[in-house]
Order: C-alpha cells, then structure tokens, then sequence
C-alpha cells in the first residue's frame, strides 16, 4: 500500500477548471481532452481509443477529477486498465446504468452497466444515492451484481442500511471508487443535473465509514475519480463545486494509505 500523498489528474473536456486554478496549480497530470469530438454524454470508439492512448502512459491510482457528468464514462475507461478482480462503488443521484439505444456505445447515462457486461474483472457494483424506484426498474442481471443503498437510506446519518452497505465489502478484493457530485443538494453543488439531497458534510461521513471500512478490512484502492462540474453555460459563480472539490480531495486523500 502506498505511503505517499496520491496523484491527482484533472482530464480537461472543457473549460470549467479554469474557473478552479487553485485545482489546476494543485494537478500532478493535466489530460487535455477537449479537442476530441465524439465525446459528450456518448464516447464513440474512435475516441475512446484516443482517451486510452492518451492516459496510457500515466500512473495507476490516484485521484481524477473528470469534469461534468456529461463524462462519467470516464470512470469505465480508467477502471479498464485493471486486470485483475475488483469491485466498483458509486455515490451518484442516478444509476448510470441505462441500456444503450443503439449498438453497446459508452455513455454517461449507462456506464456502469457498460461495464458490467463488458469488463470481466469487474465482480460487482456499490451504488449509493439514486431513488429507490430508479434501481427497482432495472433489469434483473444488473442489479444481481448490485450492492444498492438509496437516496432514502442514504440521508439518514450512519443508519444501519448504510452500515451494512458498507460492511458487505470484501477484504479479498480491491476497490475503485467513482463519486458524482449531483449526489449533493444544491446548497453544495451546481450539476447542470438533477441532483439529490445530501449535504456535503453528510457525504463527508460516509467516507468516513468508507475509510474505516477499508482499514478494518485491509482493502485497497485501485483509484478514485469525482465528476459532477457545472456546465460551460451555467457558470458556478459562488464557487459551489470548488468547494466541494477541494474538500472531497482532501478527505480522499486520506485514503491515500489504502491506495496501491
């Protein structure tokens, strides 16, 4: 396990991290995407394979800050660099796990299920934060490999569904784990998404049960990303998603210990 703050990247599709230079001077790696068409909310291949190229040649793990939610997908790319089993877990106000309308393209909106059927080292999926109607309608082969805490469950403060969300990670595998901030209330975040009604400070607590967790279990990470940006059009004028951000790296940080 590392013994190191981890890296940070910042994979750049548009221009809403000009508007954080504390993040960017902050920034071990600064991916430049933006002049790739083929990118936002779907990723074809063409681009996809340029992504990959593109971070080929950076460090596993770490801490990746992948823009708005347009590129959730982001999180399937990166995790495609591993190999051997591991799981997934999710804080995001919707599934990402809607079926494709066309051929199996990567998407923002159905990456996870994406990943699910694509990825073979990929076990199974912790998803906290969308409504509970949300995961009841999916099909029955992805929430087979679901661990499912709803946005009901998931405001009550340490309750015990919440606890035993966590509890069923398995020291014998390591995780990646993926964090939207649409999950937060509008108070803490500008989405361009609909969003949830976690605060910050009660998402902060949960990675503290999250961290307590993977110390107790021994359990690595394999990397950690947060999307959720507002969108080029809506500018985040009261520094909301700043905020957010840096506080979410620095709590994250912390899991650095567990990081390989």
């Amino acid at each position: 396990m590392s013994l190191t703050e981890p890296t940070l990247t910042i994979c750049r599709f548009s221009r809403v991290y000009e508007d954080q230079p504390a993040l960017l001077k902050k920034a071990d790696y600064i991916m430049d995407f933006s002049d790739l068409p083929g990118t936002s909310c779907y990723c074809d291949e063409e681009a996809a394979e340029m992504i990959r190229r593109r971070i080929a040649e950076l460090p596993d793990g770490g801490i990746r800050l992948i823009d708005s939610g347009n590129y959730h997908y982001m999180s399937a790319i990166w995790m495609s660099r591993q190999t051997e089993p591991f799981d997934l877990m999710v804080f995001d106000n919707h599934t990402d796990m809607q079926e494709p309308a066309f051929g199996s393209i990567l998407s923002c909106g159905g990456w996870i299920a994406w990943a699910l059927d694509a990825q073979p080292s990929l076990r199974r999926v912790f998803l906290a934060g969308p409504p509970a109607e949300d995961f009841r309608i999916l099909p029955a082969r992805l929430r087979e490999r679901t661990v499912f805490l709803s946005k009901e469950a998931l405001t009550e403060e340490r309750g015990s569904e919440a606890l035993s969300f966590f509890d069923a990670l398995e020291p014998a595998f390591p995780l990646y784990l993926s964090i939207d901030k649409d999950i937060l209330c509008e108070q803490d975040a500008l989405t361009g998404w609909t969003q949830g009604e976690l605060s910050l400070n009660a998402l902060l607590l949960h990675l503290d049960i999250l961290k307590e967790t993977l110390h107790r279990g021994r359990i690595p990470l394999v990397g950690l990303d947060i999307c959720g940006e507002a969108p080029e059009n809506q500018p985040d004028i009261f520094g909301k998603n700043e905020t957010a951000n840096r506080a979410l790296i620095s709590y994250t940080e912390r899991l650095g210990e567990h990081m390989i």
